[in-house]
């Protein structure tokens, strides 16, 4: 990085060196310098989609660890570029053969290039070209591993200039520039690569690589409209200033031309402008200089200028002079120059007799003085405006912000927000990050506290242990190494964190991580956590500081509900699977505890007196809902109607926990209208479709109600078992002795998830409900050709991540061959049978191929939850798997339950 800030040195030395020079020159001469109009840059943007924003412009060859368009991190939009293996990619054990970069170098086999490319043409006119770009490099590898970027030969793409060969793990982003001047009218490939020595599933190396930009700058006179309100002085004919060459006056030749001033003469009543040049005098301080205007007059006849009036002729050349300098800026000056030009010939006057000593003063006339003024003309330096990117400026806008901005977890849970620092390119030595939370629903935990698992797709990660009063967060002191506070307090509310660079080290630039904060939620409603004034970012002592952004926090629920079907046989089978209902959400008035913000008129007008939800079923009549978004605390009423059957409807559920299970009972088929009852309306429709198939003229779907394609006679028998009957069905609630058993599932959440080609995902086994369990033994089977079970590195693992509900292992095993897991557990003798919602493991899977595959957890009919000897009668369900890149998208996937 030290090559271009020595150009950067050099290429200000040369703006300034003949800045100096002119400015020397009028000094000496003691003249009026012409002022050369300033050149001003005029910028090109070279490079096509720098930003990666788009799918355009890039090429990136197909190897192993090919690079592409990423979501995952950017410095600057939505999308950068991502070369290189992250920690969590799944690849094949090696490359299927040696792989060969653009430049035509050959890895070794195993190893693999991640490059991308672009053709750029910089124009012959620049003056100056400039490269720039940002980039976010990291690596588990110690050795053997790049990250480069070079300039190469469209066509041979041989290499031109290496810019950069780095090997960096990094947790910010670094800015690189260089001067591209050399290359002007020629053609250069921005090649970026990252290499690995290997493709193995650790020791990796990465990049990410955004606002590429080269800047081809040509400089252009500014033609500063002469705005010269130089009128006074007609005399100085015009024809003189467009030479901006006036600069080096020295030909003086025009003085012949000036002879005529003495015409001006009539303004011998100019005698009291004596008068005036002494206001003029203020400039003329330098008067010392017209001293020096004997060096430019040259000529010796000028000595005797006691009153020759030649010599104020030679004045006036000076004056001369100063009609160039004077088009941009003599503004200031510009009558009292006419009057020096006229003060010659008064002192032909009689008037100066007492001052033939002052006649010198005409030499004052040379109050060309003013050219001080001019030497500021020259103060286009601002030229060096040169500087093509803004991202060099420091003290631009700075944000503190919470990663992520929105989480959804549950009660008991725990996750992780990273306080960010965003400089947007500009620079901070020192933050003060002040949080605020509320400490009804969110707890921040020590940092030694041990997750289950990371919070990902909505598992949950208990975290065991009390929130202590206080404790403190987790610093990354990469960025800024010195950490001035650091507090949490759980009684307040309020947690303070500062930190700054060390005086060793110079201020940071990027977007980057300060700190981890890990939270408990202790509550079943939303929370926040903000930023709170006080909060600061400084560079230099002044505030860069331009705002904030905070965290959002969900507690989610959701409704395990479970129905029976009429007419197509017993569970599981797929005639169930995919049946179509609709629920209705409403809470009870008047029932107990609605009081307040739960009230039925607090509730109707919150808009959720009555909530719609569609959902289909499973192979077992088993449907899923979240219930987020309804109110906490108040029962409601549930119902739930298929496309024929009568409405069943559920009082007083409650929808205060996690996962929260309920019956629903057998559904009633027969409503072919939707009306409600079962009656002559819906024997007439079936009749008249009766004999009809899926496509036939007079198929009538919802008189099918077996689901077999045709309306026939097991939709007739149906009807007339039915016939007669109303809805809603009520349906009782299980007595609370059953209510153990039947409320008590093994269950496997979320019920879908996408394990992508680069990641890990993690998912829970769960005890879901409102029993006591003593010991739980889970026997999953899944298919190990499309996913293996792995640890929290992403390699094989031999077993899973037992939960801490039940504390005693009697069994753990994974075994990525069989595609088998099988883990046993219970509570130690002297504790209480723990109950709720209960993680009893985590599971962690990823894709051996990028193949997309639909694929699943499946929970055997050998699994189960006991109590006091007794197995819990809750069910067993599964998950569906989508593995690799092919994700199949549309339809809603339920989990598979096994009885």
């Amino acid at each position: 990085m030290k090559r271009p800030i020595l150009l950067a040195m050099l290429t200000l030395l040369l703006i300034l060196v003949p800045v100096a020079a002119v400015a020397a020159a009028a000094g000496e001469s003691g003249q009026h310098t012409a002022s050369v109009p300033p050149l001003v840059p005029l910028c090109t943007e070279l490079v096509t989609n720098g930003g990666f924003e788009q799918n355009a412009a890039w090429t990136f060859p197909d190897t192993a660890s090919r690079a592409g368009y990423s979501t995952l991190e950017a410095y600057k939009g939505l999308r950068s570029a991502r070369l290189g293996l992250l920690p969590a990619a799944v690849t094949a054990a090696g490359a299927p053969v040696q792989e060969t970069n653009l430049l035509g170098e050959t890895a070794p086999l195993g190893a693999t290039y991640s490059t991308t490319y672009q053709t750029i043409t910089i124009p012959a006119d620049a003056n100056d070209v400039t490269l720039d770009y940002y980039f976010l490099p990291g690596s588990e590898s110690t050795s053997g591993d790049w990250q480069r970027m070079y300039l190469l030969r469209p066509g041979t793409f041989s290499v031109i200039e290496k810019l950069m060969d780095v090997h960096i793990d990094a947790n910010g982003w670094y800015w690189a520039s260089y001067d591209l001047s050399a290359y002007r009218g020629r053609s250069v490939v921005l090649y970026f690569e990252v290499y690995n020595n290997s493709t193995g599933s650790t020791g990796r190396t990465w990049m990410f690589l955004d606002q590429v930009s080269v800047q081809s700058c040509r400089n252009v006179t500014a033609t500063p409209s002469p705005t010269a309100t130089w009128t006074p002085t007609p005399t100085h004919t015009p024809t003189k200033t467009p030479t901006p060459t006036a600069t080096n006056t020295p030909t003086l030749t025009p003085t012949p031309t000036h002879t005529p001033t003495p015409t001006v003469t009539p303004t011998p009543t100019d005698t009291p402008t004596p008068t005036e040049t002494p206001t003029d005098t203020p400039t003329p301080t330098d008067t010392p200089t017209p001293t020096d205007t004997p060096t430019p007059t040259d000529t010796p006849t000028d000595t005797p200028t006691p009153t020759d009036t030649p010599t104020p002729t030679d004045t006036p050349t000076p004056t001369d002079t100063p009609t160039p300098t004077d088009t941009p800026t003599d503004t200031p000056t510009p009558t009292d120059t006419p009057t020096p030009t006229d003060t010659p010939t008064p002192t032909d006057t009689p008037t100066p007799t007492d001052t033939p000593t002052d006649t010198p003063t005409p030499t004052d006339t040379p109050t060309p003085t003013d050219t001080p003024t001019p030497t500021d003309t020259p103060t286009p330096t601002p030229t060096p405006t040169h500087t093509p990117t803004p991202t060099r400026r420091v003290g631009e806008t700075t944000t503190l912000e919470l990663d992520p901005a929105s989480v959804n977890t549950t009660n008991g849970s725990c996750f992780t927000v990273d306080l960010v620092v965003d400089t947007h390119g500009g620079w901070v030595d020192y933050v003060r990050a002040r949080l605020s939370f509320d400490p009804t629903k969110l707890a921040v935990m020590p940092n030694g506290t041990s997750l289950a698992s990371a919070t990902t797709n909505f598992v949950p990660s208990p975290c065991a242990g009390t929130p202590p009063p206080t404790t403190t967060l987790l610093p990354d002191t990469t960025m800024l190494p010195a950490v001035l506070s650091n507090s949490a307090n759980n009684g307040t509310g309020a947690i303070v964190y500062e930190a700054g660079r060390s005086p060793q080290t110079i201020a940071v630039s990027g977007r980057f991580r300060v700190a981890t904060v890990l939270f408990k939620t202790i509550g079943h409603t939303a929370a926040n956590v903000d930023y709170t004034a006080g909060s600061q970012a400084l560079y230099a002592g002044s505030s860069v500081l331009a705002g904030t952004s905070g965290t959002a926090v969900t507690v989610d629920r959701w409704l395990v509900g479970q129905v029976e079907l009429q007419g197509r046989g017993d569970p599981p089978s797929a005639s169930w699977n995919g049946y179509s209902l609709e629920l209705g959400f409403s809470p009870v008035p008047g029932a107990a505890g609605t009081t307040g913000a739960h009230s039925s008129a607090a509730l109707a007008a919150s808009g959720v007196v009555t909530t719609v939800v569609s959902v289909n079923t499973d192979a077992s009549g088993v449907f899923t809902v979240p219930v987020t978004a309804l109110a906490y605390g108040p029962p409601y009423e549930i119902s739930v109607k298929g496309p024929a059957s009568l409405t069943n409807l559920r009082q007083s559920v409650f929808l205060n926990g996690t996962y929260n299970y309920v019956d629903f009972g057998a559904l009633v088929e027969g409503d072919v209208d939707g009306d409600g009852d079962i009656d002559g309306v819906d024997y007439s429709l079936l009749v008249q479709a009766y004999g009809a198939c899926c496509g036939d003229p007079g198929y009538v779907a919802t008189a099918d109600f077996n689901g077999n394609g045709c309306v026939d006679a097991g939709d007739y028998s149906l009807l007339v078992s039915n016939f007669g009957q109303n809805s809603p069905i009520i349906v009782p609630a299980p007595s609370a002795a059953s209510a153990a058993a039947s409320q008590v599932a093994l269950r496997v959440l979320p019920v879908s998830v996408t394990s992508p080609d680069a990641g890990t995902v993690s998912l829970g086994v769960w005890a879901v409900g409102a029993g006591p369990v003593d010991s739980a033994d889970v026997q999953i089977a899944f298919d190990p050709s499309v996913l293996h079970i792995v640890d929290t590195g992403g390699d094989d693992a031999s077993t899973v991540a037992p939960g801490s509900a039940l504390d005693v292992v009697l069994k753990n095993e994974a075994d990525n061959t069989a595609g088998r897991i099988r883990l046993a557990i219970g509570r130690a003798p002297w504790k209480p049978a723990p109950s709720g919602d209960l993680l009893l493991a985590t599971i962690r899977i990823k894709p051996v191929s990028t193949e997309g595959r639909v694929t699943a957890l499946q929970v055997l009919d050998t699994s189960g939850l006991y109590h006091q000897g007794d197995v819990m009668a809750g069910g067993r369900y599964g998950a569906i798997v989508y593995a690799g890149s092919g994700r199949v998208e549309g339809g809603l996937w339920l989990p598979v339950m096994l009885r």
